[in-house]
């Protein structure tokens, strides 16, 4: 993003719908700097809106992806169905659409919980 001027009161930055907040401007016209609340995905489409112009950045931000640390239990029968609860970070900081599957098997239920 350039063209950015000293100071732009009118000025929105996103991450694809998501609002940066506490934008701070660095330098002359050609940084600018913000705070993008947690979120979840891959390959967002970063925005600047300055005025009634907007420029965009295709493919530009991703989140974290998933980290599984820990099942339990961690076996289960072969017939029938069995609750699992995973342990691990990046998983969003709310409920989204997130699927899980055991080896090819999609976990039909899902549950969030923070």
């Amino acid at each position: 993003f350039g063209q950015f001027q000293t100071y732009v009161s009118d000025m929105t930055l996103r991450i694809g719908s998501t609002v940066c907040t506490n934008r701070f401007h660095v330098s002359e016209d050609d940084r600018v700097i913000c705070q993008i609340p947690p979120g979840v995905g891959r390959q967002i489409t970063t925005w600047a809106t300055v005025g009634n112009q907007v420029g965009s950045l295709t493919l530009a931000y991703s989140y974290a992806a998933p980290i599984i640390s820990a099942i339990n239990p961690t076996n289960g029968p072969v017939a029938g169905t069995s609750t699992i609860t995973l342990w691990g970070t990046n998983f969003g900081t709310y409920d989204t659409t997130a699927s899980f599957r055991v080896g090819d098997t999609n976990c039909g239920h899902q549950v969030w919980s923070s």
